[in-house]
């Protein structure tokens, strides 16, 4: 006894459904869910409300890994709905092209130093998280130069970008490859540590 119409056609539907299932979910993990992602990112909003330098030897050159660095950090993001984790990261502190330093001169764009974020977990709305970080200093000179330029108020502010390459997870199991970019003002808050350097944050 053959199949009916009905049975026949229910197969021929769930082995459809079975075929664009197996197109969409790799695409959607692979494709849509990685652009939802990066998209998140690029309309969420990062401040650092604090920065804090300390424990700068004194020459760069000879020890350019011994210094710390504190930054209170406010991320906000609405595009997910969940939480989503964001990995420990490598973050580069870059000085663009054409910001004048205390020498009166206009200097190339130059990564400064770079930090490690530790993995946080950002919620929907504001996530507030502080973090004490090694700090490396990759330009001993150039670094020296932007700090003596907000020290001397030859400046008021410093313009500064904050990049990574950033994994984040969505859901517990999407994991995505991103680009951070984000656009910081400096302005130099005068305090001393305990050891009587001078901070800039």
């Amino acid at each position: 006894m053959g199949l009916s119409n009905c049975a026949k056609g229910f197969i021929a539907c769930g082995v459809c459904t079975a075929v664009v299932l197996a197109i969409m979910i790799p695409v959607g993990i692979l494709v849509i869910a990685p652009a939802m992602g990066q998209n998140a990112l690029n309309t969420a909003t990062m401040q650092i409300t604090n920065a804090t330098v300390y424990n700068l030897p004194d020459d760069l050159t000879v020890d350019p890994d011994a210094g710390r660095i504190v930054n209170h950090v406010e991320l906000t993001q609405t595009a997910f709905p969940f939480s989503t984790k964001l990995h420990e990261t490598q973050l580069i502190m870059h000085l663009p092209a054409g910001y004048p330093v205390y020498t009166m001169e206009n200097t190339s764009k130059t990564d400064l130093a770079y930090f490690n974020m530790p993995e946080q977990t950002v919620d929907h709305g504001v996530t507030k998280f502080t973090f004490d970080q090694q700090m490396d200093v990759v330009d001993p000179i150039a670094f020296v130069t932007w700090a003596f330029g907000l020290i001397l108020g030859i400046v008021p502010f410093t313009p500064m970008w904050i990049v990574g390459k950033p994994e984040l997870t969505a859901l517990g199991f999407i994991t995505m490859d991103l680009k951070l970019g984000k656009k910081t003002e400096l302005h130099l808050r005068p305090t001393t540590n305990r050891c009587g350097q001078r901070l800039v944050g």
